[in-house]
């Protein structure tokens, strides 16, 4: 009997990206329901799909730019 090697599925993680205003300051959650920026770059808040972030483009009055990581 012949031996079959399993293939293994590799782990591909999901590309990640940050949100970015124009003074450089990244979002980093929400405080009391709205919108936290920070400019430590440590404390942005990754997001996986574009969906996420939807509402928070149209509520917040300024352009966020989107950083893939």
């Amino acid at each position: 009997m012949i031996k079959k090697k399993r293939k293994h599925r590799k782990f591909t993680p999901e590309k990640e990206y940050i949100l970015m205003t124009e003074d450089c300051k990244v979002f980093s959650g929400l405080e009391g329901g709205y919108p936290k920026f920070s400019e430590n770059l440590d404390d942005a808040k990754p997001f996986i799909e574009l969906s996420q972030t939807e509402i928070l483009r149209l509520v917040y009055p300024f352009k966020l730019e989107t950083i893939w990581l």
